[in-house]
């Protein structure tokens, strides 16, 4: 029992998986991202999580694939910044294959017409309050 507390200590406690939001924090931060920016690729990353077919990508990639997405749409001149590729191990080209699928979740969230209660529940935690 004391060898597992020393090993815990010795981890920090730190037994789990990194998650997306991990690495979203951290290529933010190099890609010296605002809020709204971070908060679309969070809102994008949120999107991916109840998706069966989003765990094909690793939780650095859907990261990657979320600000590379949020940059589209915001119109950023360069959607992946070369120094944000050295802090990232997915190329420019996988990165745009997991922004694609997630600009399909997107789309699918902001029709008027869809009645998924999964993602209605994020919609919601991003609306703006008015």
């Amino acid at each position: 029992m004391q060898m597992e507390v020393d090993i815990l200590n010795t981890l920090g406690f730190c037994i789990t998986t990194p998650s997306p939001m991990f690495f979203l924090l951290r290529y933010a931060k190099v890609m010296e991202a605002d809020e709204k920016h971070f908060f679309l690729a969070q809102y994008c990353l949120e999107l991916a999580l109840p998706e069966y077919n989003m765990l094909k990508y690793s939780a650095s990639q859907l990261a990657a694939g979320a600000l590379y997405l949020s940059n589209k749409l915001l119109r950023k001149s360069t959607a992946w910044p070369p120094h944000v590729a050295v802090h990232c191990p997915t190329t420019e080209h996988d990165v745009k294959v997991v922004a694609k699928d997630l600009c399909a979740l997107l789309q699918v969230a902001t029709n008027e017409d869809y009645s998924g209660t999964q993602l209605k529940a994020v919609k919601k935690k991003f609306q703006l309050s008015k």
